[in-house]
């Protein structure tokens, strides 16, 4: 599915339902997204509402990208994802030594250091 021009996720499940007149989608089992631009999520199901530009699940999730992770009870992405909210047992989880290497990336430096 494209996201944006140059970003395009891929969606495994083992099952779903695609009802094309709500233009949604509801997977019950064992899902898998992973983009172009290195998102992999896990979950247990999700519910998408392609028309709405959203997608929500109960169950738990485990969301990570470039060594950071998020791992949450529940989450829902509103507004073609421009609101992600996480909820329920949110723990966060940010490798250091890729926060160093953005940093020395784009050129910043840390006061405290």
């Amino acid at each position: 599915m494209p996201l944006t021009a140059d970003n395009v996720a891929t969606v495994d499940a083992k099952r779903g339902i695609y009802n094309r007149n709500a233009n949604t989608m509801d997977m019950t089992s064992n899902v898998t997204v992973t983009t172009t631009d290195g998102v992999a999520a896990i979950f247990k199901s999700v519910f998408l509402d392609m028309g709405k530009g959203s997608m929500k699940t109960g169950d738990a999730v485990d969301v990570s990208r470039n060594g950071s992770r998020i791992t949450a009870g529940s989450m829902s992405v509103e507004d073609n994802g421009k609101v992600i909210v996480f909820e329920n047992k949110v723990s966060v989880h940010i490798d250091p030594a890729t926060m160093k290497a953005a940093e020395a990336k784009s050129g910043e430096t840390n006061a405290s250091q």
